[in-house]
């Protein structure tokens, strides 16, 4: 199998304080094939560009359009996503255990953002379906630039990738921050964030019929976890239990 292109995006909402890291893996040649076919639906509805918030809300580009053409161009990039992309992926994270994250003292950080134990998990979700499918190639991974950890992730993921097993490990070709304007399969992965993260949303607040776009979205294979107060206290277990065996 060729190069896999992995893209991710972020959502955030306040209340309930909800962080959602999220994306899709593409081989690079569908990965073109979708980058063309998105900019078509673009030009064809006068778009600069796709972001799901606008388009719910029918604001910035898609100030002044009318309900249900924002439902036909939401319906377009969503049946590009399934027709192209190999497998999606979503990392939620309960923004008000943040104080409970876990240091990286080795690269100077006294606590771990939110969004960068995120992004880590996206990492080795890519990695899991790998060895679930036998891919042995590498990936290259794009993230939208922007969010206010970013420069903390990136320095996470460079010190990881510093390191020539972990290169090896994680099959690393590449990383990179991008504007999503720009590079339009992290568009894709915008519609991924926002659903998954308003799915969170709605189901905190007692409402727990999903959307039929995000129920859309699902048929074709994702990957998700949250970070609650029990699957954090796991996680923490385990980096305490590895610690402790470096130690000894």
């Amino acid at each position: 199998m060729q190069l896999v292109e992995c893209y991710f995006d972020e959502s955030e909402s306040v209340d309930p304080s909800v962080l959602c890291v999220a994306g899709y893996l593409y081989e690079e040649v569908a990965c073109a094939a979708l980058d063309a076919a998105w900019k078509v639906v673009l030009d064809d509805h006068h778009i600069a560009y796709f972001r799901m918030v606008e388009c719910a809300h029918k604001n910035r580009e898609f100030n002044g359009r009318s309900a249900d053409e924002c439902d036909i161009v939401a319906r377009k990039m969503i049946a590009l996503i399934k027709k192209y992309a190999v497998q999606g992926y979503a990392v939620s994270f309960n923004l008000n255990l943040a104080n409970f994250l876990p240091s990286a003292k080795d690269i100077g950080l006294s606590i771990v953002s939110p969004y960068s134990l995120c992004c880590y998990f996206c990492l080795n979700a890519v990695n899991r379906w790998a060895k679930d499918n036998g891919y042995q190639g590498k990936f290259a991974y794009f993230f939208e630039s922007g969010h206010a950890s970013h420069a903390e992730s990136n320095r996470i993921m460079n010190a990881i990738f510093s390191n020539a097993w972990s290169r090896d490990f994680y099959r690393y070709s590449a990383h990179a921050f991008v504007d999503k304007k720009e590079v339009r399969p992290v568009q894709s992965s915008d519609i991924l964030a926002w659903q998954w993260r308003k799915n969170l949303k709605d189901r905190l607040s007692g409402v727990m019929k999903p959307r039929k776009d995000l129920l859309s979205l699902l048929e074709i294979p994702h990957n998700v976890m949250h970070f609650n107060e029990s699957t954090l206290r796991e996680f923490l277990g385990i980096v305490a239990a590895r610690a402790k065996a470096e130690t000894s």
